[in-house]
């Protein structure tokens, strides 16, 4: 057999290779911490941010650079990330002079050797953005039924009567063929029918396009969200004579954005309030009792020998008991106005928006530590954990809500001191 000598390209060589191709991108490169943090990005970012070398936007976190995103939403974007590994998406870029670019950014979740990461491009789609913008300022009938065939195109009389419909309309009204003459407004939702026949009437008499977004019921009952554009149609003397309707059906991003929404203020596990949505509650509360009177508490809750059980049984099972954990911190609630939120790890944190006496919250307290006491069955696995809570009164204990929360946490570790499964009252003692 003849000895194969091509001479094995190195691992080094490799990697110097892609960092070369890397670097030498049209494309804006960015490495990302777990923590939203810039770790390394190449020269074709640096210019197109305006910045003279890496060294400058290295140890920056991605807020600082998309002013569409927060540490809060950035938080919710990673755990998406990890989840799917991968995502695509349009935002912004913000220049060192503080402009605003549109960009198209793929991210790409890496972990390695114990470490993650967000390997993230993004093209510049300013051209682009700006070419489309200038296409729908031209656009006019016919062009609008032979490039946006896809788009629901109708031509309505001055009565809103529809006088001609695009063949998507027949696929989404379920195979129905003639709606000409028919009303274009039946079939807007009774709650944005007024707002959408104003907007029509605003177009026919002021000769002036209006974008609007409402919701359509479909004839077999499903409800759409529709995005629609009007402009009028002149005869030769310059007289309206017809209204031009270009909708989308935004149904899917309207669902989306609901979720990123949801992403923002909710904790992914457990799908309880998370910190950010707990403390605009809080702030909120504390507002109300000014004004109202009364009291309020606030319970810090930190579970006993959950460790152990992630140590012994894995993380997977450490989910699923802190899953039926606020389920069962949930029950202990009763009210609307009260919020049980998770806040991170093992820790809880219960709001008790409006309380007559603090004597309340040791009543609910109570019943968390009962409730938290009972075995919890994850599977196979019977796990019995207990938990310490923490109270802090306002305005008893505190006069702003970082003072509180901070009370309600110091209050948690006495009761840890004290022996675990028992629950404590800020006292000035503990400061």
């Amino acid at each position: 057999m003849k000895e194969n000598t091509r001479t094995p390209v190195l691992a080094e060589d490799e990697l110097l290779l892609m960092g070369l191709a890397i670097e030498q991108s049209k494309s804006a490169y960015y490495r990302l911490a777990p923590d939203g943090t810039i770790l390394y990005v190449n020269d074709f970012a640096c210019q197109g941010l305006g910045y003279a070398k890496d060294e400058e936007l290295v140890g920056k976190h991605v807020w600082e650079i998309n002013p569409d995103f927060s540490p809060v939403v950035w938080a919710s974007m990673w755990e998406e990330l990890k989840a799917n590994r991968v995502a695509s998406f349009e935002t912004h870029h913000q220049r060192r002079d503080g402009s605003l670019f549109p960009v198209r950014v793929t991210c790409n979740y890496i972990s390695s050797q114990g470490q993650e990461y967000s390997f993230n491009f993004a093209q510049d789609i300013s051209e682009p953005k700006r070419a489309q913008e200038a296409l729908r300022d031209q656009e006019n009938f016919f062009r609008l039924i032979a490039e946006n065939i896809s788009d629901f195109i109708a031509v309505l009389d001055l009565e809103g009567r529809r006088l001609y419909n695009s063949p998507s309309y027949r696929q989404f009204f379920g195979g129905q063929d003639d709606l000409i003459g028919t009303n274009s407004f039946v079939e807007v939702h009774s709650d944005d029918r007024d707002g959408v026949i104003q907007v029509f009437r605003d177009t026919v008499q002021t000769g002036v396009g209006h974008q609007i977004e409402y919701r359509f019921v479909r004839p077999d009952g499903q409800i759409h969200h529709m995005e629609s554009r009007g402009d009028v149609i002149r005869d030769g003397d310059g007289k309206v004579v017809s209204v031009i309707v270009v909708s989308q059906d935004i149904t899917e991003r309207k669902r989306m954005e609901a979720r990123m929404q949801r992403l923002a203020h909710y904790d992914v596990l457990t799908d309880l309030p998370n910190r950010a949505l707990m403390s605009d509650r809080l702030q909120q509360a504390m507002g109300q009792v000014r004004r109202d009177g009364g009291l309020l508490a606030v319970m810090f809750l930190d579970l006993d020998r959950f460790k152990p059980v992630n140590d012994a049984l894995g993380h997977e099972v450490g989910d699923l008991l802190l899953v039926q954990v606020a389920q069962r911190l949930q029950g202990c609630v009763k009210r609307e106005t009260d919020t049980v939120s998770r806040i991170g790890g093992d820790e809880f944190v219960i709001l008790l928006a409006s309380i007559k006496e603090a004597n309340e919250a040791a009543v609910v307290a109570g019943k968390v530590l009962q409730a938290l006491n009972e075995p919890f069955m994850v599977g196979q696995h019977q796990i019995s954990i207990s938990s310490s809570v923490g109270i802090a009164v306002y305005p008893l204990h505190g006069d702003d809500m970082k003072q509180l929360i901070k009370h309600a946490d110091r209050a948690m570790y006495h009761a840890k001191d004290a022996g675990h499964n028992c629950f404590r009252f800020y006292t000035t003692d503990q400061a």
